[in-house]
């Protein structure tokens, strides 16, 4: 079904690595290599023990484009199910307002053209992914894991003040919000209360490309924190 993407959580052997979306660039969501006998879900290219890819294996058996998707995902270090999610709804819950964007094209046409433009970026391939999961609003946020009850809080820890959204994360609390203007990046944020990500991606990509790589950096470093 179009909108459906797999998120990758502790490898628990359900994702069909040839069958289910579950990597992401401008040429969609699935593997495009041949398929190979013995791998057949992507605990089979986990190294459970060490929670990394085995990247020989990937590099042995897919093509550079499915390459690049698998291990730009990271892997969790938490013990999350895998879980499939709706991509074109902010908390990545299905709505009958996103599938009807999804049906009259603009939403899914928006989400390719902003990965043409991560894609076109000389970014690391974390930031990438990074990147690309915002665009699918597909983070795990405090507010996610209140959802789940596994913590009791939804305030971003960085603050406690406020509750954690992507955009109060990586723009607006005190903590960071003057860091975009100390490294030389406040052009970046102007409208950016309004937009979504494929909006600001299609913003941005009409600025300076140097400073469009920076801004991505630092949404990488604060997530990261």
């Amino acid at each position: 079904m179009e909108g459906l993407i797999w998120r990758v959580g502790n490898g628990t052997h359900i994702i069909d690595l040839w069958a289910d979306p579950w990597v992401g660039d401008e040429d969609r969501r699935f593997i495009q290599s041949n398929r190979v006998d013995g791998l057949n879900v992507e605990g089979d290219l986990i190294d459970e023990a060490r929670r990394e890819w085995r990247v020989e294996v990937v590099e042995q058996h897919f093509n550079e484009r499915d390459q690049r998707c698998i291990l730009s995902i990271p892997l969790s270090s938490r013990n999350l199910q895998d879980e499939l999610t709706w991509a074109y709804s902010k908390y990545g819950v299905y709505s009958v307002k996103t599938a009807y964007m999804l049906g009259k094209g603009g939403n899914s046409e928006d989400f390719h053209r902003a990965w043409g433009i991560l894609w076109s970026l000389e970014v690391s391939l974390k930031v990438r992914h990074y990147c690309g999961a915002f665009i699918y609003t597909n983070l795990l946020l405090v507010r996610e894991l209140v959802r789940r009850h596994l913590v009791d809080v939804s305030c971003y820890p960085c603050c406690l003040s406020e509750v954690e959204t992507q955009h109060h994360m990586l723009f607006f609390c005190s903590s960071i919000a003057s860091l975009w203007g100390d490294l030389g990046c406040h052009s970046l944020l102007p409208r950016i209360a309004e937009e979504g990500m494929c909006e600001t991606l299609e913003r941005w990509s009409k600025l300076d490309l140097t400073l469009v790589q920076k801004g991505c950096y630092i949404m990488w470093n604060v997530w990261a924190m």
